[in-house]
């Protein structure tokens, strides 16, 4: 099998101190514990080695001091040079205001980048954007599409915002059961919106 908006200081809690293992967790159809299949058809691609010097200033580890300013400068080179992976944190930074000025609109664009190179993580950052028409015209069918292709990488938020599809029948017929299905995931991934959202669906508490 290959994360609505999680409060942003708990997202930095976790983000700024990414490591090898928290990438193991950006899961698509690139192999991302593996330095050779981060561009298949070039085994030595130079814009991995920028990449990782980028996870060391985010997380100021290898002796690096942490700078986010760095980091997001080295994420940029990476994902222009076509790191898909850098093209989801440079999305990051700029929606999170990470090492950069907010700019919803460049996040958009990364991550569009980095979702068509299949990482999970895009497709569901990238879905909700469509979903409530963020720097975009909203658009239920291409964010439930994106939603689905998360939840096969096991992303506890799509479950939450699947679940928020069926519940109130944005892109799909309107189904209660099959809403709450999805929201009982999300709660035991521990999703912290889904209980709240699960509660109202099981007490009929919503409107569509």
């Amino acid at each position: 099998m290959k994360i609505h908006f999680l409060a942003i200081a708990v997202f930095f809690s976790i983000w700024c101190n990414t490591d090898a293992q928290d990438l193991k967790s950006l899961r698509g159809s690139w192999t991302l514990g593996n330095a050779t299949n981060v561009a298949p058809s070039r085994p030595n691609y130079p814009a991995h080695d920028i990449f990782v010097e980028a996870m060391n200033y985010s997380s100021g580890s290898n002796g690096v001091k942490r700078d986010i300013y760095k980091a997001f400068n080295k994420y940029l080179q990476a994902a222009d040079d076509g790191h898909p992976i850098a093209q989801y944190k440079v999305g990051a930074c700029y929606y999170y205001g990470s090492g950069t000025k907010k700019n919803s609109k460049k996040a958009f664009q990364y991550w569009s980048q980095a979702s068509q190179a299949d990482i999970a993580e895009a497709h569901y950052e990238l879905g909700k954007m469509y979903y409530y028409g963020e720097k975009c015209k909203r658009n239920y069918d291409t964010a439930l599409e994106l939603f689905h292709k998360a939840e096969q990488a096991d992303i506890p938020g799509a479950f939450y915002m699947l679940g928020l599809c069926y519940l109130y029948g944005n892109g799909v017929e309107q189904n209660t059961t099959t809403a709450i299905e999805y929201l009982e995931i999300a709660v035991k991934k521990g999703f912290r919106d889904a209980k709240y959202m699960l509660d109202k669906a099981n007490k009929g508490e919503f409107e569509w």
